[in-house]
């Protein structure tokens, strides 16, 4: 569960630097300006390459599945409300740190210590906890928007809100 949140959080870097903007050419930019389902899907290709940048896996199926969680979540997480995805950036970075300083305990100590243990068992806790935000933020916000009589789910999925 660890890759998973941190190809997020390299996910979310890539998404706010948003630098290179301006490097493509006018009738690109203006492709995907106009078309948010090529957005999500460059969003998909972040998710995809990161991952297997952050991550050995021999398994290309199970590679897809990892990618396809996380976009999901992802997806989920943009669609709720402005203060939850506030609270999931936050609990984000600092389960990310948490991850860190797992990893040094695992290069620099032999023995799994105490800490280890609990820093496991709070990072993993942490990533529940965050999925569980994200899917009731993503419910209630559909149980919202539905109650408007011409509420569709894919075109609530499919464009920008």
């Amino acid at each position: 569960m660890k890759d998973k949140l941190n190809g997020a959080f390299l996910l979310l870097a890539l998404i706010l630097s948003n630098c290179t903007y301006d490097t493509l050419g006018k009738q690109f930019n203006k492709f995907i300006i106009d078309n948010y389902i090529a957005r999500l899907f460059i969003v998909y290709m972040l998710i995809f390459l990161t991952i297997h940048f952050t991550s050995d896996y021999p398994n290309h199926l199970e590679h897809f599945k990892r990618t396809a969680l996380i976009f999901l979540i992802y997806l989920m997480a943009t669609k709720t409300g402005l203060k939850t995805l506030i609270i999931v950036i936050f609990l984000i970075i600092i389960n990310h740190l948490l991850n860190h300083h797992i990893e040094y305990l695992e290069n620099n100590k032999k023995d799994k210590s105490q800490e280890y243990v609990d820093l496991n068992y709070y990072s993993a806790l942490l990533t529940k906890l965050i999925v569980v935000i994200v899917i009731c933020g993503f419910l209630y916000n559909i149980y919202i928007r539905s109650r408007n009589k011409n509420f569709s789910f894919f075109e609530y999925i499919t464009t920008k809100s």
